[in-house]
């Protein structure tokens, strides 16, 4: 199975740069503009969105708020892929729910580490998730098993009357 992201840029050699590098590993989507990726991203719900900020209508920070905003679309990693440098860019970029930042012109090495760390990443976060699930759900059968053995403690399997223990201990 491939991860599924989807690259958002307006800039057709952008898309078609970053496509080069990850369409041996990854299932890639492309998304013109912010509300184009807002919309695809709920309808695919990809692994990773790799976005740029200055794209027509919603910027990449609009199109983060947004994502980050929806229940569905609330864990899917955002790495910002932009040729902004300035330190304040980078800090609203984080501020809006990103989780990393890379400049352009960028490293192809570089970036493809950095996607694979973050899609390890969220499918360690959503295994953590469904094991806590699972964990809940045992202790629910756990304490129900022991409320059931408390019972049993108590009572003379023979004729269901309180047992010696039970009247000791109400005494």
């Amino acid at each position: 199975m491939k991860y599924k992201i989807i690259i958002a840029d307006d800039e057709p050699s952008n898309v078609r740069m970053l496509g080069e590098f990850l369409k041996n590993e990854y299932e890639i989507y492309i998304a013109a503009d912010g509300n184009e990726t807002v919309q695809l991203a709920e309808r695919i719900i990809p692994d990773l969105i790799l976005l740029d900020i200055m794209m027509p209508g919603l910027d990449g920070y609009g199109v983060c708020r947004e994502l980050k905003a929806r229940k569905e679309t609330e864990g899917i990693p955002v790495i910002f892929v932009t040729a902004r440098k300035r330190a304040d860019d980078i800090v609203r970029g984080f501020e809006v729910g990103g989780r990393d930042y890379i400049q352009k012109p960028f490293y192809p090495q570089e970036l493809h580490a950095r996607v694979r760390t973050h899609i390890e990443l969220k499918k360690a976060q959503e295994q953590l998730i469904e094991d806590a699930a699972m964990l809940e759900e045992l202790n629910v059968k756990l304490t129900a098993a022991l409320a059931k053995m408390e019972i049993m403690v108590r009572l003379d399997p023979l004729t269901g009357l309180a047992n010696r223990r039970f009247l000791l201990e109400r005494l």
